[in-house]
């Protein structure tokens, strides 16, 4: 499985190629090269991505970075938040990923770290929130609320609830409602 900067560095590859460039003679390239791609759900989107704009003669428009999956429909930065890589977390926060876009179930960055229950990463997400309410962070379209209901009513705190103590001290310290039911 590629690393995430092997991935950034395929995108950029990729975007910077030939217009009409034959992606399977290309991805055939990138595994001699031991770069084990074809192994990667987001590399098989990003390859079916750039093989469709190749056929049509254009050149592809799509940003992977905040591209959810057909799955879960989560971004990049979604999943490694759930899986609380936080350095992952602000590779991707460096790569411009957008921390204020949420799931198909109507969660945020907090949902997500709130379910693995690690403080360090729920600290992070936090400071992203921040970041973002006092506009210090790069243009954004909406900002992350700690108390957003998801598809099943659930906000972040309700979440951490059943994960981790030290993330429901984090979260109401930095103004998670507590009456919310």
């Amino acid at each position: 499985m590629p690393n995430l900067e092997e991935l950034i560095e395929l995108v950029n590859d990729a975007k910077n190629a030939e217009i009409g460039q034959g992606w399977h003679s290309w991805n055939k390239k990138e595994s001699k090269n031991n770069k084990p791609y074809s192994s990667s759900p987001l590399f098989k989107e990003i390859i079916a991505n750039f093989q469709e704009a190749a056929k049509r003669r254009i050149k592809p428009n799509v940003n992977f970075i905040n591209q959810p999956d057909e799955l879960q429909h989560w971004t990049p930065l979604h999943r490694v938040t759930y899986t609380g890589r936080l350095c992952r977390i602000k590779d991707l926060i460096k790569a411009q990923a957008d921390p204020t876009l949420l799931t198909q179930m109507g969660r945020n960055l907090l949902h997500q770290a709130a379910e693995l229950g690690r403080q360090e990463v729920m600290q992070y997400a936090l400071q992203l929130m921040n970041q973002i309410a006092t506009e210090t962070f790069r243009d954004h379209q909406n900002p992350i609320d700690i108390n957003l209901r998801d598809t099943w009513g659930e906000t972040s705190l309700h979440i951490a609830a059943e994960n981790s103590a030290n993330c429901v001290k984090e979260l109401v310290s930095n103004g998670a409602i507590r009456s919310i039911r």
